[in-house]
């Protein structure tokens, strides 16, 4: 996908609080799971260290990526894994991020909710070359984003967009399904954490 017009670094600049008011409203349902919020000042110093989410009250670094809502594809939703955030020279977050886990969105238009959520375990993906392997059995071409800096220059970025039927079901979660069956019941709610649980099993090793 080549983005038919420059990303506005400004404009998503704007877009950030919103953005992250509509994860928030998203995430609500799920007692066990809390955003860092950066408007109080333990929330500020949690992310001021990489560590955007609370897991039962425990700190959990995911990095959060959101992608506007002209970008998704209900029919079959595809992730962004950015391999160059500088083509040749500077590696993208699928190599660099240190995060335990990449929580990816799409903001509604018009909507006090995510249109679609999924969270994902980055670590055993690498592991498992799984980018690498999608490339290769699936002849995925690189692509190229041109966002715009806040000096308003444009530069490339690189990645492949990668399908979600292809994730191993231990390494990733729609958390819409999740609100919508486990929103007032609390014995789903409690399979909902041990479905967390699985896909970040690997975390609590250490």
């Amino acid at each position: 996908m080549k983005y038919k017009e420059p990303i506005d670094f400004e404009d998503s600049l704007r877009k950030g609080k919103p953005w992250e008011l509509i994860l928030s409203k998203t995430l609500e349902s799920l007692s066990f799971i809390k955003l860092a919020d950066y408007d109080d000042s333990n929330g500020k110093k949690l992310q001021g260290a990489g560590i955007d989410l609370l897991l039962e009250g425990k700190p959990f670094s995911v990095d959060v990526k959101t992608f506007s809502p002209s970008y998704y594809r209900p029919w079959s939703p595809v992730i962004w894994f950015e391999t160059w955030s500088v083509p040749g020279k500077k590696r993208g977050w699928y190599y660099t991020s240190t995060a335990n886990a990449i929580l990816c969105h799409w903001a509604g238009e018009n909507s006090q909710r995510s249109l679609d959520a999924f969270i994902f375990n980055l670590k055993k993906l690498r592991e498992r070359k799984f980018l690498e392997s999608c490339v290769e059995k699936l002849q995925l071409e690189e692509k190229v984003a041109r966002p715009t800096n806040y000096k308003g220059l444009i530069y490339s970025s690189t990645g492949y967009l990668v399908p979600v039927s292809q994730f191993p079901r231990d390494t990733i979660i729609n958390i819409k399904p999740l609100i919508r069956q486990y929103k007032l019941d609390e014995i789903h709610l409690l399979e909902a954490k041990t479905r967390f649980h699985s896909v970040f099993d690997d975390l609590k090793k250490g």
